[in-house]
């Protein structure tokens, strides 16, 4: 939890509490241990008030976490006010008497506070924490049962406020992943052309190139007269099926980037020029063998120093081919 309030800005507060909750719940564990385990008597009173708080620290930093990651940071201070009074009410309990009741008092009322949140804000913390809820309510139950009740069965409360922590995580895990792949789904769709499906002109800015990378610069032969003659409708399916051709043709790590109305730039990494040449032979070849040819200009450039340089290097190599071959 740390870790994520660290790394992330949207729900760094969130992440913070529960970190926080998380080790007051870890402190309040200690509470099983026998008095015979701790010294005294004295000793003892003194570190079960301890534990107890760690309790109430973990239900304040648990509320807070809650209400700031499902309710946009609206938290009812009342509410946030409560366990501060109750873990306080601790400290000044005279006997073990007194520390008994008003933690079996205090403990109550957490448990209607964590109700109340789940009844406002169940549509929105997923069935996964709403199961956590529920089994940590039967927990509560359960131990409510074994303190009235001379029933020698172990208390199962520690159980239900892990599962709620266990719960949250496994809905938080599922909200980061869902975010990182909308993030990655909108970053994806700021450097792709809406028409072919390759990259744009914005991506090629962030590219560059290596020494052993080859560069490829295609332009669409007589895509003019088929706007003009057949409808910019055809001329578009033509730049579809050419961005097909060449998506088809690369592997993953290498990029095709149309780099304006009929031009389009690959990028072969890790490719010398005589596979990279049999490469762009192949996409020509397709294209020339569909049932309505469709014939590319191209040129052909190793890493020329810089990305640059490399381009206007097969940019004059594509219009030498195009002048030869009229």
């Amino acid at each position: 939890m740390l870790m994520l309030a660290y790394r992330t800005e949207r729900y760094r507060l969130s992440y913070l509490y529960f970190a926080i909750s998380n080790v007051a719940a870890l402190l309040y564990e200690l509470d099983i241990l026998e008095s015979r385990q701790l010294g005294s008597i004295a000793t003892f009173f003194i570190l079960r008030k301890i534990f107890l708080c760690c309790l109430y620290v973990c239900a304040l930093f648990l509320l807070m976490g809650l209400y700031e990651f499902f309710s946009s940071g609206r938290k009812p201070y009342i509410v946030m006010a409560l366990p501060v009074i109750l873990g306080t009410s601790l400290v000044l309990a005279p006997n073990f008497y007194w520390l008994q009741k008003l933690h079996g008092f205090g403990a109550l009322l957490l448990v209607l506070t964590l109700a109340i949140f789940l009844f406002q804000n169940y549509k929105r913390i997923g069935k996964v924490l709403t199961f956590s809820f529920a089994f940590f309510f039967l927990c509560v139950v359960q131990s409510i049962g074994v303190m009235l009740v001379p029933l020698y069965q172990p208390l199962l409360f520690q159980i239900g406020l892990f599962a709620i922590f266990i719960g949250f995580t496994i809905t938080v895990s599922k909200k980061i992943i869902l975010s990182d792949q909308e993030a990655i789904r909108l970053k994806r769709k700021t450097v792709t052309d809406s028409l072919t499906g390759a990259f744009n002109r914005q991506y090629l800015d962030s590219l560059s190139m290596e020494e052993d990378d080859c560069l490829a610069f295609f332009d669409v032969d007589d895509l003019k007269r088929i706007n003009d003659v057949e409808g910019h409708s055809r001329g578009d399916e033509v730049i579809r099926e050419v961005a097909e051709a060449m998506l088809k043709e690369v592997r993953r790590y290498d990029a095709v980037v149309r780099y304006g109305g009929d031009e389009f730039v690959v990028i072969f990494r890790r490719t010398d020029s005589k596979v990279c040449h049999e490469r762009i032979k192949s996409i020509c070849t397709f294209l020339e063998n569909r049932e309505f040819p469709i014939h590319l200009s191209w040129g052909m450039a190793t890493y020329q120093g810089n990305l640059k340089d490399t381009i206007a290097l097969a940019n004059n190599r594509m219009y030498e081919r195009k002048h030869r071959n009229k």
